[in-house]
């Protein structure tokens, strides 16, 4: 009879973790290697995106807004409340964000 394989999952990767120094290094890294940068958009691209949220405002329809927070993109879904322009805030139902951040409106 076959003798049936038993990972051992984090085990046999915990000698790597004995550096704590090493496993910053890595961490930094990784974390670079994944990160965005706030990318440029063209004046179409701002139009677009102010015509779908003023059509989803007027209609109160759920929108997904696509946003950097820390070099990582996030999405938020949900539906708009207000529009706070003195801090460049746009305010869902479901959290806060700031409009320098957003990439695109879905």
């Amino acid at each position: 009879m076959a003798k049936i394989y038993h990972d051992r999952r984090m085990l046999k990767w915990l000698p790597f973790q004995s550096l704590t120094e090493q496993g910053k290094d890595i961490l930094e890294l990784l974390d670079q290697q994944y990160s965005i940068t706030q990318p440029s958009l063209s004046e179409d691209q701002y139009s677009a995106m102010q015509y779908r949220f003023e059509e989803a405002f007027a209609r109160q329809e759920t929108i997904t807004i696509h946003y950097l927070q820390a070099h990582q993109k996030r999405s938020l879904k949900g539906m708009i409340l207000s529009a706070d322009v003195t801090h460049g805030l746009i305010v869902l139902n479901t959290g806060t964000v700031a409009v320098k951040t957003i990439i695109d409106l879905t």
